[in-house]
């Protein structure tokens, strides 16, 4: 990189440099070995919570192509991911693949959005609780503690006073409220963007319903209803660490959520409660068709916009 012009201007990069993670992705970012057009600002490298994860980091660093511009790790064209159905066995089966929106699932990933939503989700969920006393809750007596005159030192008179030492805080937060505004359309955005990181791990499938099969092998305590050793073996056999679960508000199945809420390290929410922190805090999304529908309908910017047309 050489400095002209009071910009940067960026060449050709080496095998280290590609090997060094990158900045915030854009799409409006690229690399020019021309020395006429300077380099896009550098910016500095995010960090989220450390719960928050992704398992293959390069989803969120861009690669240099032959002609020295980022391309993304997002496969072009339609996209399509595995259906899964749950068989008499009570195992996860493939039975084939199930397309999904283009528009939702090749998202740019910007670590930078991500994490603005992020700190808002987290911050919303922050109670607020503290409490700090006032000058009439603090312990002490209300009498003036020495004379006005004659001791040599300053006036007082309360030992409850901010400048006395125990006194009280001048200007207390009672209950504060940490949450913030934040535009639905940067939060559609983060969301896009963290389902397309999953999309691009292959932790995306997509299960027909999450009803207990009529027809399923049955042991001699078992009353043809989910529990948690069922759901134990299926999320076992089919090797998967941490896994959230998504389903519609209005077709769960209430034995399943009941069967989840014994499972370490899984989560079941509607998808009208789907969100970013959830998202990224578990590896693996399965997701069922009616959920899907709703999910995509829900972070469709073009079908928002349409909605909005339509309201004025």
């Amino acid at each position: 990189a050489a400095a002209r012009g009071g910009a940067t201007v960026v060449g050709p990069r080496s095998a280290a440099q590609l090997a060094r993670p990158t900045a915030i992705l854009d799409a409006r970012r690229w690399l020019s070995t021309s020395d006429d057009v300077p380099a896009p600002p550098v910016f500095e490298p995010v960090e989220l919570p450390p719960n928050v994860f992704v398992q293959d980091e390069a989803v969120l660093n861009p690669r240099e192509d032959i002609d020295d511009a980022f391309e993304y790790v997002i496969p072009d064209g339609p996209k399509s991911t595995k259906l899964l159905s749950i068989d008499d066995n009570l195992v996860f089966q493939e039975t084939g693949m199930h397309d999904l929106r283009e528009s939702v699932w090749s998202t740019p990933v910007r670590v930078d959005i991500i994490q603005r939503v992020v700190n808002w989700q987290r911050a919303n969920r922050r109670q607020g609780t503290a409490t700090i006393k006032n000058i009439s809750q603090v312990a002490g007596s209300g009498k003036k503690p020495f004379a006005q005159k004659g001791s040599g030192r300053a006036r007082q008179g309360s030992r409850r006073e901010p400048q006395m030492r125990g006194g009280a805080s001048p200007h207390p937060k009672d209950n504060p409220d940490y949450s913030f505004d934040l535009p639905k359309r940067i939060r559609r955005y983060g969301m896009r963007a963290v389902l397309t990181a999953r999309f691009i791990e292959g932790q995306v499938y997509v299960a027909d319903s999450f009803d207990f099969p009529q027809t399923a092998v049955q042991g001699d305590d078992a009353d043809g209803r989910w529990k948690t050793k069922h759901l134990s073996k299926m999320v076992a056999n089919a090797g998967w660490q941490s896994v959230a679960f998504i389903d519609t508000a209005a077709n769960y199945n209430e034995d399943f959520l009941v069967a989840q809420n014994n499972l370490p390290k899984s989560i079941f929410f509607r998808s009208v409660r789907a969100n970013v922190f959830d998202l990224m805090s578990y590896k693996t999304l399965v997701i069922t068709k009616a959920a899907l529908q709703e999910l995509e309908d829900r972070l469709d910017e073009d079908l928002q916009k349409a909605r909005m047309r339509e309201k004025r």
